[in-house]
């Protein structure tokens, strides 16, 4: 979700998601992170708010590793070739 920063400031919604889930498991200038196994919830800046099933986001991610995998095995037999 992009937030309106006229309407709504960062250290508003930051402290709004403090108060409901507590302290970010990690935080910086650019983003706060909550998590909790199942949900990744990030505050980020410019005023950016992500909410990511953790458990689609680990398969999305294996998914392109077994891709990266598979083009770079491609690559190689494509140099070997020669």
């Amino acid at each position: 979700f992009s937030m309106n920063p006229s309407m709504v400031d960062y250290f508003s919604i930051s402290s709004s998601l403090e108060e409901k889930y507590g302290s970010p498991a990690s935080f910086s200038p650019e983003k706060m992170v909550w998590e909790d196994g199942k949900v990744t919830l990030s505050l980020e800046r410019p005023l950016t708010l992500k909410y990511m099933d953790t458990a689609v986001f680990n398969s999305l991610l294996d998914q392109s590793r077994v891709q990266q995998g598979v083009r770079e095995m491609l690559q190689q037999d494509f140099l070997d070739s020669f």
